[in-house]
């Protein structure tokens, strides 16, 4: 699933190891930005393809990959606070 995901993005090709297995980065939050529901189900994210729309959708709203990378100043409850207000992300039990 999130092998076929980062695959979906050419841009983020890294390489190609000895064996011949093919190497990508994961997406920025722009390249997620441009995933459509029906591709995510298509990548086999299914009942959480609409998740993940819609968390690329707060992300880009909050400012892209530089509000993630603003958590990193944070401590870990303000951290860990700002992620729980995003779609699908929450403390596992």
């Amino acid at each position: 699933m999130v092998q076929a995901l980062c695959a979906y993005f050419p841009a983020n090709f890294l390489g190609t190891d000895v064996y011949g297995g093919r190497h990508f980065c994961f997406p920025s939050s722009a390249d997620l930005s441009t995933l459509a529901e029906a591709t995510a189900w298509d990548l086999g994210w299914g009942y959480r393809a609409p998740r993940l729309v819609n968390l690329a959708s707060q992300l880009g709203a909050l400012g892209g990959d530089s509000y993630l990378a603003s958590l990193a100043r944070l401590d870990d409850g303000g951290a860990r606070a700002a992620l729980c207000g995003l779609c699908g992300v929450g403390r596992k039990v």
